[in-house]
């Protein structure tokens, strides 16, 4: 039997190097009732990702230093990180990019600039979303 990671709470982790971004999505999340909190880059993500163990995780694919694929190889290797979904948030419908991250574990992807239905149905596979 597969070990799972039990969240502490039901919460995402936005992932995102853009302050502007992230307080955006964050505010979205709040309105549809989803408690978040925010790394600005990918190593930030890591420890609190083990820390907090949320239960999604949103990650923009292009950031500086570790970029998103980078950061999510990092999540898949640690034990407590590597069940919780990652959906990859990125300007790029397809290409190598979404790709590589589907077959690095992302469970799906997000476009930048966000239409909030479809954001919001996809975060609401993984948490419940006020009203939905």
């Amino acid at each position: 039997m597969a070990w799972f990671a039990k969240p502490k709470v039901d919460r995402v982790l936005v992932v995102d190097d853009d302050p502007d971004v992230a307080a955006y999505i964050q505010d979205v999340l709040l309105t549809a009732g989803v408690e978040s909190i925010v790394a600005h880059d990918g190593r930030t993500a890591i420890k609190l990702a083990q820390a907090e163990l949320p239960r999604l995780i949103l990650l923009d694919i292009s950031m500086p230093d570790w970029d998103g694929l980078k950061t999510l190889t990092q999540l898949r290797v640690h034990e407590e990180t590597r069940k919780i979904p990652v959906l990859m948030v990125t300007a790029h419908q397809t290409g190598k990019d979404v790709d590589e991250a589907f077959q690095r574990g992302a469970v799906g992807y997000v476009i930048k600039p966000i239409d909030l239905p479809r954001f919001l149905a996809k975060v609401g596979m993984f948490v419940t979303i006020k009203g939905g």
